[in-house]
């Protein structure tokens, strides 16, 4: 890639990023394109499709967040480990509307962007079962119960703007997981 069409894929990520994490995905993308400072033309020619954009910029947030989980699989308290990932994860979703968009958005089987959501599931899915086999977590709780609380939080996190008010939420169902 010549360096100016490297240098506009990079400011196209960069202005993307925050676009996507104040407004949302849906924002068109001739803003995107304004605010890297580019023509839409560039855009489309350094990502052909919204999706492929979408990967780009979220693509390093999955990895983050599977190296959050593998980190929380190596605490040895299994419940610090579990409250330790949720509440960073809800952090991530919180001051990124985009990302919390694309965690509960399917982009269609063999994309980019779906193999990492997976590779962030499969260690979300051993940080669960670790923390049920303890004992410490309801033996009813499912993965889906954490996406939900997830949703929920960064819900009210983004509605209300205050840390208190998430982490109020958070903590009433923490208590409700607990075994």
């Amino acid at each position: 890639m010549r360096k100016d069409a490297a240098r506009n894929r990079e400011l196209l990520i960069e202005a993307a990023k925050t676009v996507f994490a104040t407004r949302g995905l849906h924002v068109a993308l001739d803003e995107i394109a304004r605010t890297a400072g580019v023509s839409i033309g560039t855009l489309y020619n350094r990502f052909p499709t919204r999706n492929e954009l979408v990967a780009a910029v979220y693509a390093e947030t999955f990895e983050r967040s599977a190296r959050l989980a593998k980190r929380c699989l190596e605490v040895a308290d299994p419940w610090e480990a579990f409250v330790r990932y949720l509440r960073g994860t809800c952090e991530l979703q919180i001051v990124d509307r985009g990302y919390a968009q694309v965690c509960s958005r399917d982009f269609g089987a063999g994309s980019a962007i779906e193999s990492a959501k997976h590779a962030a599931i499969a260690s979300t899915e051993q940080l669960v079962a670790r923390t049920k086999d303890s004992g410490l977590l309801r033996a009813d709780f499912e993965l889906r119960d954490m996406a939900l609380t997830i949703l929920a939080t960064a819900s009210v996190g983004q509605v209300s703007g205050a840390r208190e008010d998430w982490e109020r939420l958070l903590n009433l169902l923490l208590d409700a997981f607990r075994a």
